[in-house]
C-alpha cells in the first residue's frame, strides 16, 4: 500500500505508523524518505508491528462472538415466523452491504469529505473536545466548523473505532453497514406496526433498502448525511399515520408524538436539508388533513412531538442558529447556487436496465411495479382504512418527482428575489427530493401487497397471489440493485484505502467549504506559521488541537499583533496571560489574531471553548433525554411516572 506519511518527534527521533495490507509480500515492502532540507542524514529505520492493533482485533472478535451468541439465544426462543423474518432481514442487510465488506471503501464523489468528518471527530475527541464543534485537523489545522452546521451524531461511532485503532476506511465501512442494518430494522418495525402483517412489511422494507436512489447515495455519492437521514424517514411516516389514520388504534394515536420526536430528532442530527424537505412535506400533510389536524387531542399530540423535538435538539440548534447569524459562505445571500440544471428525467426514474450513475437516477423498477400493483387493486376493489395515507404519499412522491425533473428553478429564483432564493434553493441538487419520494412509494407498494393478502373475496387465492406478487417485486428490485452494487464488487469503479486522516487532502478539494467565513481564502491555510508585526516576537511552545501556547514578547512600545493559523470562529478565548495584557481580534482575512499590549513578555494560551449558552442548551437536551428515558422505563414497568401518596 502506497501512502504518504509525515513523521513526528524530536530532533533526532521521528516516528509514525502506516497500514500494510495482508496481500503485500514482506519482501516487496519499502520506504522512500523525502527530506525537506539538504542537511539531512538517515541513520536507521525500524519497522515493527504495533501489538495494540492485535489487542483491538481480539477485543473486536470477542464482542462479535458475544453478540452472535445473544442473537442465537434469541432465535432459539423465537417462533418459526420470527426466525424466518430475521433471516430475511439479515440477508437483506448483507445484500445491500456487499460493496462495503471488502478491503477498501467504494469511491463516491463525497467520500473524502465524509471520511474527513469522521477523522475530524476522532481528532477533536483526542484533543479534548466533547461534543466536537470544530475539526482541529481540517485545513492544515486552521479548524473547520462543519459539526455546528451539520448534525453528525451517528458519526461518533466510526470516530470511536478510529480512536480504538481501526483504519479510517474500515471504520467508515462499518458505519455504512450499520446504517444499512438500522434502515432495514427501523423500516420493518414501522411498516409492521402499520400493516400488522409480516409480508407487506418485509416487501416495503426490501424495496426501500434496495431503492436505487438510496444505493445511489450509499455508493455513488457516499452521502453519509443523507443515508443516515433515510433511516428516520419511515419513523416520521409511521408517526403521521398513527396520528391521522383511522386504522390506528387509540394507543398508537396517543403515542404518535414519540415516533415524530424520534424521526425528526434523527433527521436534525443527520442532515438538515432532508429535515427541511420533510418538514415542508409535513406542513402540507397537516393542511391536507386539516379537519383531523385541528382536533384538540391530535393537535396537542403534534405540538407535544414538535416541542420535545426542539428541547431534545437544543444542544445542536443553539450553536447552529448563532453561527447562521454570522457572515459565512452558507449565509451569504449574494451567492445563490440555483439548481438550474438537473440530470433527472422523469422517464429515467422508471428505467430498469440502465445502471445508476452520476448522469442517470432511478427510483427502481421494484418500486414502480409496486405502485402499479396498488393502483390496479385500488381501481378494482373497495377502500381500506390502511390505505388512507397512500393518496398523500402518492401526491408527495409525484410532487417530488416534478421538483427534480420538470420544475423551472431558474425562473423561480428570479421571481422570489435573491435573499429568499438563497435559502429556498439550498437543496443544491433537485434530485434530493427523491429522498422523500422513496419511502412514500415503498409504503404504497407495501399497501398493495397488504390489500391483496387480506382481500376477502379472493380468500386463499389472495394469500397465494400476494406471495407471488411479493416474489416478483423482490426479484425485480434485487436485479435492479445488483446492477448498481455489482459495479463496485467487480472493481469497475474506484476504491479507496485511506487508513489515516493524514492521507486525506486539506479539505480544499474534498469539501465545498460552505462553512468558512466569507473573508477567509482557503489558500491561506497553506501557511501555518505565526506572523508578527514589527517589534513583536512569538514562538509556538505547544499545540494540542485548537489550543496554542505561545511565548510572546512585544518590545515595540505600542500594541503589537500575532496572527495565528486559526480561523476566527466564535468561541476562542485566552485562558492564560503571564506577561501582561492581550486580547483576541478577527483579522480582515478571517483569521484569528492576538493583540499584545506594549511590554507584554510571557506565555499566552489561546483555545476554543464552548460558550455557557451552548453548555446550557446541552444541559436542557440532556435533561430532556433523561426525562424521556425515565418516562419509558416507568411505562414499561407499569409504574406511575410520579410517586402517589398512599392514604392510611
Amino acid at each position: 500500500m502506497s501512502a504518504a506519511m509525515t513523521l513526528e518527534g524530536t530532533v533526532n527521533n521521528f516516528t509514525g505508523h502506516f497500514w500494510m495490507q495482508n496481500d503485500v509480500p514482506a519482501e516487496d515492502a519499502g520506504v522512500l524518505v523525502n527530506a525537506c532540507n539538504t542537511d539531512f542524514r538517515f541513520l536507521s529505520l525500524e519497522v515493527r508491528e504495533l501489538w495494540g492493533w492485535r489487542l483491538v482485533q481480539w477485543g473486536s472478535a470477542f464482542v462479535l462472538f458475544a453478540a452472535l451468541d445473544i442473537l442465537l439465544l434469541f432465535l432459539h426462543r423465537a417462533d418459526k415466523g420470527r426466525r424466518v423474518t430475521f433471516v430475511g432481514l439479515a440477508g437483506l442487510v448483507l445484500l445491500v452491504s456487499l460493496g462495503c465488506l471488502g478491503g477498501f471503501a467504494p469511491y463516491g464523489s463525497d467520500l473524502h469529505y465524509h471520511m474527513s468528518r469522521v477523522a475530524g471527530i476522532a481528532e477533536g475527541l483526542r484533543t479534548g473536545q466533547f461534543p466536537v464543534f470544530l475539526y482541529p485537523d481540517f485545513l492544515n489545522g486552521y479548524g473547520y466548523a462543519s459539526p455546528i452546521f451539520y448534525g453528525e451524531a451517528l458519526l461518533y461511532i466510526p470516530a470511536l473505532l478510529v480512536l480504538a485503532g481501526y483504519p479510517l476506511f474500515t471504520a467508515y465501512n462499518f458505519f455504512n453497514v450499520l446504517v444499512n442494518a438500522l434502515t432495514v430494522g427501523v423500516t420493518y418495525l414501522c411498516l409492521h406496526k402499520i400493516f400488522r402483517r409480516r409480508l407487506p412489511a418485509y416487501v416495503g422494507t426490501f424495496l426501500y433498502a434496495c431503492c436505487n436512489y438510496r444505493l445511489f447515495n450509499l455508493y455513488w455519492r457516499q452521502a453519509a448525511g443523507e443515508i443516515t437521514a433515510q433511516i428516520f424517514l419511515p419513523v416520521v411516516l409511521y408517526g403521521f399515520w398513527a396520528l391521522y389514520a383511522d386504522d390506528a388504534d387509540e394507543t398508537q394515536r396517543k403515542g404518535a408524538w414519540l415516533p415524530l420526536l424520534i424521526g425528526f430528532t434523527g433527521l436534525v442530527q443527520s442532515h438538515l436539508l432532508t429535515t427541511e424537505i420533510t418538514a415542508l412535506a409535513a406542513v402540507v400533510l397537516v393542511v391536507f388533513c386539516w379537519r383531523k389536524a385541528l382536533q384538540p387531542k391530535r393537535l396537542m399530540t403534534l405540538l407535544k412531538g414538535a416541542g420535545l423535538s426542539v428541547l431534545l435538539n437544543l444542544g445542536f440548534l443553539v450553536p447552529f442558529l448563532q453561527y447562521m447569524g454570522g457572515d459565512y459562505r452558507i449565509t451569504d445571500v449574494s451567492s445563490v447556487n440555483s439548481p438550474t440544471a438537473t440530470a433527472v428525467n422523469w422517464t429515467m426514474l422508471l428505467d430498469f436496465w440502465t445502471p445508476t450513475n452520476m448522469d442517470t437516477l432511478r427510483l427502481g423498477a421494484g418500486l414502480v411495479l409496486g405502485v402499479v400493483l396498488y393502483a390496479a387493486l385500488r381501481a378494482a376493489g373497495a377502500h381500506r382504512k390502511t390505505d388512507q395515507l397512500c393518496l398523500p404519499c402518492l401526491v408527495c412522491a409525484v410532487g417530488c418527482i416534478y421538483l427534480c425533473s420538470s420544475f423551472d428553478w431558474a425562473n423561480f429564483s428570479n421571481a422570489v428575489g435573491q435573499t429568499l432564493a438563497h435559502y429556498a434553493c439550498a437543496v443544491q441538487f433537485p434530485f434530493r427530493f427523491l429522498v422523500l419520494a422513496s419511502p412514500c412509494l415503498c409504503f404504497v407498494a407495501a399497501a398493495g401487497v397488504a390489500r391483496l393478502q387480506t382481500d376477502e373475496t379472493l380468500a386463499l387465492h389472495g394469500r397465494r397471489a400476494a406471495l407471488a406478487c411479493a416474489a416478483c417485486l423482490l426479484s425485480v428490485a434485487l436485479v435492479s440493485a445488483w446492477m448498481d452494487m455489482g459495479q463496485y464488487l467487480r472493481g469497475d469503479y474506484g476504491r479507496d484505502r485511506a487508513g489515516e486522516s493524514r492521507e486525506l487532502d486539506s479539505g480544499k478539494v474534498s469539501s465545498a467549504l460552505e462553512y468558512l467565513p466569507v473573508t477567509f481564502d482557503p489558500e491561506t491555510s497553506d501557511n501555518t506559521a505565526l506572523v508578527v508585526t514589527d517589534g513583536v516576537s512569538a514562538d509556538l511552545v505547544e499545540r494540542r488541537g485548537l489550543t496554542l501556547t505561545l511565548d510572546a514578547a512585544n518590545g515595540s512600545g505600542a500594541d503589537g499583533m500575532v496572527e495565528l493559523p486559526l480561523i476566527a470562529y466564535p468561541g476562542y478565548t485566552i485562558t492564560r496571560m503571564d506577561g501582561g495584557t492581550a486580547a483576541l481580534t478577527t483579522l480582515n482575512d478571517g483569521r484569528l489574531g492576538v493583540v499584545l499590549a506594549a511590554g507584554y513578555d510571557g506565555l499566552l494560551t489561546v483555545e476554543f471553548s464552548a460558550p455557557l449558552t451552548w453548555r446550557g442548551a446541552e444541559l436542557v437536551s440532556a435533561l430532556t433525554l433523561l426525562a424521556l428515558l425515565w418516562w419509558g422505563w416507568r411505562k414499561r414497568t407499569g409504574q406511575p411516572l410520579l410517586p402517589v401518596a398512599r392514604r392510611k
